[in-house]
């Protein structure tokens, strides 16, 4: 079996490779809207991309579920209460899907949204017993995902006694071996307190995890988890995202290089209502275009951008140098 993990810092995002050595076949899961890092890694091992899955319908971006079926012949599978608007087989809490030596089981761990699910991967060229759990945000390197992002304190108030039931009862019940590969690592804005390795084990997250000690006590479990001062704003696109992901995005296909533009030509775009961010650092801001936005470029730069740019806006672009586009 063939494990490989794309890190996206800027979103604290992560994503898994699959693939089944007997076969030559892959599962892709969580994808992020750039497919062709999956594209390359396939072509590199000489593998096909076989399956596509989301654990969750994301709110902290787009995903690149249907621009990866758009691209290969790949099957895509959902939790069975996903309801997601686009082809995918749907798949039962406890099924499984064999892939080679590869062996995959759905477990639906609602919490931090009602449809999440976690997927439970079993090596048989090692074994018969689990190896490793593709957590989403069910389970994170110190934290649990946040369960307040689809309603007010009440209903988040419910899905965080529904995620203190799933972790005694779906996760917490597998051995401390099973290794621990989450969607949200650390700079995700899905948990106020995530550690900064990007993974860990059933194990080390028992016995080291703060939020799992209040388990067995439900009521300051669900406090904890709706303690807003740990945890961060949630950015206004986010209910956006997660509709999008729901219907299924619309396929980018290959995107041009946006065009330097002369002076006279940013002008007349300026007055036709795009909107300027100027990428520069503070320091070069200071003598900027009258009515630019200032989102420096850096980690975080997605997310201040989605936060202060007016959806379907146009957009002008001020960098230092053509290598920062």
């Amino acid at each position: 079996m063939i494990v490989k993990q794309f890190h996206l810092e800027s979103l604290g995002h992560a994503s898994y490779f699959i693939g089944a050595e007997e076969t030559g076949e892959a599962l892709v899961l969580d994808i992020r809207r750039d497919v062709s890092p999956y594209l390359d890694e396939a072509r590199r091992l000489g593998m096909n991309i076989a399956y596509a899955i989301e654990t969750h319908q994301h709110n902290d971006y787009v995903t690149g579920i249907c621009e990866l079926a758009n691209r290969v012949s790949v099957q895509c599978l959902a939790g069975k209460h996903a309801n997601v608007g686009y082809d995918a087989r749907s798949m039962s809490d406890g099924e499984r899907l064999t892939m080679g030596e590869v062996v995959f089981q759905i477990l639906h761990t609602p919490g931090h949204t009602p449809e999440h699910i976690s997927v439970l991967v079993t090596d048989r060229s090692r074994g018969e017993e689990p190896v490793l759990l593709l957590s989403g945000g069910a389970l994170l390197v110190g934290d649990v995902a946040r369960p307040d992002l689809l309603g007010g304190t009440e209903e988040a108030a419910k899905h965080a006694e529904t995620m203190c039931k799933m972790l005694q009862e779906k996760i917490l019940t597998l051995p401390d071996y099973v290794e621990v590969y989450p969607t949200h690592v650390s700079g995700s804005l899905c948990g106020g307190n995530i550690g900064s390795r990007l993974s860990t084990t059933i194990g080390y997250e028992r016995r080291m995890n703060p939020v799992l000690a209040d388990l067995d006590q439900k009521d300051r479990f669900v406090k904890q988890c709706l303690d807003l001062e740990h945890l961060p704003g949630v950015p206004p696109y986010w209910p956006r995202m997660r509709k999008m992901n729901t219907d299924g995005p619309p396929i980018l296909g290959s995107l041009p290089e946006p065009p330097a533009l002369q002076p006279d030509q940013f002008e007349r775009q300026q007055q036709a209502g795009a909107i300027i961010v100027d990428c520069r650092q503070a320091e070069a801001f200071s003598t900027h275009i009258p009515g630019a936005l200032n989102v420096g470029l850096g980690s975080s730069f997605a997310t201040w951008a989605g936060t202060v740019v007016p959806a379907d806006s146009s957009v002008l672009l001020v960098l230092d140098k053509p290598d920062d586009l």
